[in-house]
């Protein structure tokens, strides 16, 4: 069996404004503020696993806790109020992509005394957990009054490995050994965490593209040239492990599926519904007929990003 790698680093940050408002509810010119800037925050144990779902920051919380937060913890030391937000693509460079939930509490609601923040799905464990901090980083208070509203401004980036792997398989059968180089194809696309948090870290069915011998060298891959000797097949995704961090995809070429003149030198692959895709090449080309089936494993995995 072969298995294709895809590793991704997370962080998330966050940037916290208050406003004050008069009786009717409009916003008082020139009170707006920023009260937290922006700063880094844990993600949880359980927020690493809820990364295997879907909606992964869907609820901001805030709350007067003053425990450092834990890998552990699975919900604020002591909740205030929550509010929700659709999740939109944010920010990207070379390195990252991200998407941005922008959380408001509006005058009346979750008053009093913060000091603590996180996020998580509609319901259950939170993902992440921080102490509200000041611009020199020590953990400071938010006061928020009747007539305060807060807007929480919430990123999270994914930073995916984009190198090359390098790697040797053998097949079971015939003792063949194959020299694998796989490479992530777009790996800071805009959408592409936006589509993780909607549909998952995988999700089937998947799509596999094998190549003919003819395809280009590697340094001209590109997440548009799949043309050459094309199947697709669906997928199967075993159940996520708790704590393990990482989901496989397993596709599968029946014999009819995936015969190449030459042999299958190059394999590139999609999830139609996000944006996860791998792209490999092999040496020498896999041999493949009507008599035979193929499976390789697409694996998804991901951890804390360390700076």
């Amino acid at each position: 069996m072969i298995t294709l790698k895809q590793n991704s680093r997370m962080r998330g940050l966050f940037m916290i404004e208050r406003e004050q408002h008069n009786p009717d509810g409009s916003p008082i010119p020139g009170t707006k503020e920023v009260v937290a800037p922006w700063q880094d925050n844990l993600l949880t144990d359980s927020g690493l696993d809820n990364l295997a779902g879907q909606q992964w920051m869907r609820r901001c919380y805030i709350g007067s806790g003053s425990s450092p937060p834990a890998p552990q913890d699975t919900a604020l030391a002591a909740p205030l109020g929550s509010a929700t937000s659709s999740i939109v693509a944010g920010p990207r460079t070379d390195d990252y992509s991200s998407v941005v939930g922008t959380y408001s509490f509006p005058p009346g609601s979750a008053t009093g005394i913060i000091s603590e923040i996180g996020v998580g799905p509609n319901s259950g464990s939170i993902t992440t957990r921080a102490l509200v901090r000041d611009e020199t980083g020590s953990p400071t208070t938010i006061t928020k009054g009747p007539i305060d509203s807060l807007t929480v401004t919430y990123q999270i980036r994914e930073y995916p490995d984009q190198g090359d792997t390098n790697s040797v398989v053998v097949n079971p059968h015939t003792a063949q050994e194959y020299s694998v180089v796989s490479r992530t194809i777009g790996g800071t696309a805009g959408d592409r965490l936006q589509r993780w948090n909607n549909y998952g870290a995988i999700t089937p069915p998947g799509q596999g593209h094998p190549f003919s011998a003819t395809g280009t060298p590697l340094v001209a891959w590109d997440s548009t040239s799949y043309v050459s000797g094309s199947s697709t097949t669906t997928g199967q995704i075993p159940a996520y492990q708790s704590g393990s961090h990482y989901l496989d995809l397993a596709l599968q070429w029946r014999e009819s599926l995936g015969n190449v003149a030459g042999g299958i030198v190059r394999i590139g692959s999609s999830v139609p519904t996000q944006a996860f895709r791998i792209q490999a090449q092999f040496d020498p080309p896999i041999d493949k007929d009507n008599t035979k089936t193929l499976q390789i494993t697409l694996r998804k995995s991901w951890g804390r990003y360390v700076p």
